[in-house]
């Protein structure tokens, strides 16, 4: 078994190359963002720095998909030359089977930074202190940093604030994937076993989980209330719902959205071919007449 540093951070920058995300652009602006973090800039904390780029949608194969992707890698790897290492998932899984392949294979750390390529950080945030923490209070598992203002909204339906070590969290209902600390402890056994095979956003099985036994996942936010947001999204409309057709596929990433449209879909080419079939009998019975 590999040995794992206690005293190092692994940080884990999750991408996907997409018809709609070809260019890594957002993804190297939340790096930067991640290296100017004080502990990190000023080496108060050791860290490995990953970026796990998720393997090549099924639907996506076609030759020009595949150049563009290999511009995309190409062009991740030249930019992480001198800051860590890129991860690739031999086969697509999602949010998911991506985490899910990086923790099977490559944990070097007793603590992770699990971070979405278009969530920058837009303030500084005190990472050795909330390292211990994870450490010293058995129940804190899970702290998010926040896209918004710290309060009652979304699926953040109960807060409660608490000061640890001066630092203050608020006990959230919700477990949500925007960037958040953890232990890999927790994560391989509290959050991989019920994530693997799902290729979903781990979100998608976790809410549930979570707000019926919250004691279990220890999901808090940094900071107290009315505290400014530490992470913007960056990759589009923040807040809007966000669909796209390409042929008969629909790109989104709403699951319940997917299936709605889906649906809709179904019941429009179903109308359209009961349309044509009567269209057809009317004009066969005028044939014979």
């Amino acid at each position: 078994m590999k040995s794992r540093d206690v005293s190092s951070i692994d940080i884990i920058v999750s991408t996907n190359y997409t018809p709609y995300n070809h260019k890594p652009g957002n993804l190297f602006t939340t790096i930067d963002s991640i290296l100017s973090i004080s502990d990190l800039s000023q080496k108060n904390l050791k860290f490995n720095l990953f970026v796990l780029v998720d393997g090549l949608q099924k639907d996506l194969v076609g030759k020009r998909h595949i150049e563009n992707r290999q511009n995309f890698l190409v062009s991740i790897y030249e930019f992480m030359m001198d800051k860590g290492q890129v991860i690739v998932n031999p086969e697509w899984g999602h949010l998911s089977g991506s985490l899910s392949y990086f923790f099977e294979h490559f944990t070097h750390s007793e603590h992770v930074l699990v971070v979405q390529e278009d969530l920058v950080f837009v303030n500084d945030i005190p990472l050795v202190e909330l390292l211990h923490l994870l450490d010293a209070y058995k129940h804190v598992c899970h702290i998010r940093f926040n896209k918004r203002t710290n309060e009652l909204a979304g699926l953040d339906t109960e807060l409660s604030e608490v000061v640890l070590q001066g630092i203050p969290l608020l006990k959230t209902n919700n477990w949500s994937d925007n960037n958040y600390l953890t232990t890999r402890n927790h994560f391989e056994d509290k959050i991989l076993p019920r994530i693997r095979d799902e290729q979903t956003f781990p979100e998608n099985v976790m809410r549930e989980l979570n707000a019926f036994s919250p004691s279990e996942f220890g999901t808090y936010i940094y900071g107290g209330l009315g505290m400014s947001q530490t992470i913007k999204h960056i990759g589009g409309q923040n807040g809007r719902l966000r669909a796209r057709f390409e042929g008969h596929k629909i790109v989104t990433s709403n699951l319940w959205l997917i299936e709605a449209l889906r649906f809709a879909m179904k019941l429009s080419d179903a109308w359209n071919s009961l349309q044509r079939n009567e269209g057809q009998k009317d004009f066969k019975k005028e044939a014979c007449e």
